[in-house]
Parts: C-alpha cells; structure tokens; sequence
C-alpha cells in the first residue's frame, strides 16, 4: 500500500485552502448590493466555480497524485453544487446547461465503473487460486486493476461477503497448508451471539422510542443498528473461515476475522510460547484475541519487525504478536517439526530457532 508523502499532504491542504478561498470571495461578489442588476456578475461566478475550481483540483491533486480523470469529473459535479449553494436561484439560468454534462458524465460514470467491474470480477477470479483468503484475493484485484488497494471498499465489501454471502463457504484454506482454528474452544460464538441478541432488542426499543420523540432519526438509528448487526455476523463468520494457518512455503499467517492478519516468515520466529494472559500492551505488540473477546494463548517473537495489515488500510509494525487458537500444543509441534528445533527446546510449551 502506497502512503501520502509531506508534499502531497501540502497539496491538498493548498487546494483545500484554495477552494475555500474561491467560494469565501465568490459569496461575497454574491452579497453586492449590485449583484442582480449587473449581469456580467452572475455569469463571471458560475465561470469561476464550474472551471477554476476543478482546475485547481486537476493541477494539484489529480495530476500529482496521477488520479484518473474521473476523478476531476466528480470534483465538476460538486462545483455544480456548490454553485447551485451559492448563486440565488433567480442567477440559476447560468446553471441550466450543466444538466447535460452531469447526465452525460453520470452515463460515462456508469459505464466506468461496469468496465471496471467485469475487469475487477476476472482479475479476483484469478488470484483466487493464488491468495489466501477472499480479503487477500479482493486487494490483489483492486491493485492490478485501479492500481491501488482501495481498502476501504475491500473492508467493506469483505464485510458484506462474509455476512450475507458466505453460508455456503468453506474455509479458506489450501490442501498443502495447516490451519488451526480460534473459533471452536474460545466461546466466540456464545458471546458475539449474545451480543447480537442484545443489539436487537436495543434496537427495537430505541426504534420504537425515537418514533415518538425524534421520527427524523428513528430511520437512521435503525440502519446503524442493522449495520452493527452484520459487522457482528460477519466477523463470526469469517472468525470460522480465516484460520491461521502454517504454510508449506515457512510462514504462518495469522489471521483474525477480515479484520487484523499478519505474515511470518519461519526465519524471522525467535520464540513461540504458550501464555495464560494478554502480555502488556507495548507499541511492537499486536493482541489478537482481542479481536476474539477472548485472552490470547500463544504469543510469537519474531527477530526483526513484520508488518500487519488491518481494516480500511490500517497497518502496524510489530514484532511480537500475541493470539488465540483452540490447540496452541498441536500448533507449536507442527512449527516444531517445520523449523528442526533443537532437541533441548521442550515441543508444545515453546519453540525457537534459537536455543
């Protein structure tokens, strides 16, 4: 994933600062007591926010950042608003022609995304049998056809896969590799059930509240509670079809929900212990069985820090990351077996390639 530089972050605080600038002096050239009766006024303000302000988007965000030019068709469309804000409505004839640009960049957008659409669901296909899991597999796609991750979008439209779509799936793991489930031994069922159990009562009894106090809200309040009600759904459900998992290639891949996962290489593993307890919070730790409700059982040190991937392009550099599985022995064993121990390092309550 590509991080914004000093320069770019400059960038858009210029162009923010920028259009703020245009529309500030295009309110006060507005509020004149000779604004309606000098027509060249009217017409000069709509020129200026219908072309200087996507200008200014082009110059210093899109073509730096090398954005595709719908994107400089979206920022067309909100100068269309904002001029619609600021001009008053008997200045509005200026305005009427770009109803036919905005359905024509609104036929264009269709036919953009439908295109990118066909190209993103052949290029997911493929790199299923490559990736790992359907998260893995979405990124992939994203990156080779936008050429950027869009975790955002792959977040959530993980999240509607896994809450709506994968009853039928099985989980996500090849033949060659040793998954090691979190799901049947921790309680993670019962207690996000619980919670969902829970979250729909509270959100009959707040619906029917704000339908006689706040109506406004009342429809609001119900799509967040839906919303919460499948995020929990979802994160069961891939908590089943996301093991960790111990490849044949030297690295463990541990997974938590579509949420949190992190890639080791064998190499890099120092220790690998079993614990009773979260270890104390420190900045290169990584707590798992957070995520899980659930206090972590095994805790791996890796040598140099590795990097751990999260929702909505989260990462964290850690070096120690601490999680649950519901046969941590069996799992030290096989990583045992996979690294050649030495015969002094005891199997099932630790491991390391170094004695």
């Amino acid at each position: 994933m590509t991080h914004a530089t000093p320069f770019q972050y400059r960038l858009a605080g210029c162009f923010g600062l920028l259009f703020l600038g245009v529309v500030g002096v295009e309110i006060l050239v507005v509020n004149r007591p000779d604004f309606s009766s000098r027509p060249m006024l009217p017409a000069a303000v709509t020129l200026d926010l219908l072309l200087l302000v996507p200008l200014l988007f082009y110059g210093l965000l899109a073509r730096p950042n090398r954005w595709p030019l719908n994107t400089v068709a979206a920022a067309f469309g909100v100068s269309v608003a904002v001029a619609y804000f600021v001009l008053p409505a008997a200045q509005h004839h200026y305005l009427s022609w770009t109803r036919y640009c905005v359905a024509g960049l609104e036929i264009v957008s269709v036919a953009v995304v439908i295109r990118h659409l066909r190209r993103l669901v052949r290029a997911f296909q493929l790199t299923r049998a490559v990736e790992d899991g359907y998260v893995e597999s979405l990124t992939a796609a994203c990156t080779q056809v936008l050429k950027r991750p869009l975790a955002a979008l792959v977040t959530e439209v993980s999240m509607l896969y896994y809450g709506l779509l994968s009853w039928r799936a099985t989980p996500e793991v090849r033949t060659s590799e040793q998954a090691f489930s979190s799901h049947r031994e921790s309680g993670v069922g019962a207690l996000l059930g619980t919670v969902a159990l829970l979250s729909v009562a509270e959100m009959g009894a707040a619906h029917l509240l704000l339908l006689r106090w706040w109506p406004a809200a009342a429809g609001w309040a119900l799509l967040v509670h839906v919303y919460g009600l499948l995020f929990l759904v979802a994160h069961l459900r891939a908590i089943r079809l996301r093991p960790t998992l111990l490849q044949p290639k030297q690295q463990v891949v541990v997974r938590a929900s579509f949420l949190w996962s992190v890639r080791i290489p064998v190499a890099l593993l120092t220790d690998a212990h079993l614990v009773t307890d979260a270890p104390t919070p420190a900045p290169d730790l990584l707590n798992m069985g957070r995520m899980l409700l659930t206090p972590p059982n095994l805790l791996l040190t890796c040598s140099e820090p590795v990097m751990a991937t999260g929702p909505y392009g989260m990462r964290r550099t850690v070096r120690r990351v601490s999680c649950y599985l519901d046969q941590p022995t069996a799992f030290l064993a096989a990583l045992a077996v996979g690294t050649s121990v030495p015969p002094n390092t005891p199997t099932g309550s630790g491991v390391g390639n170094n004695p």
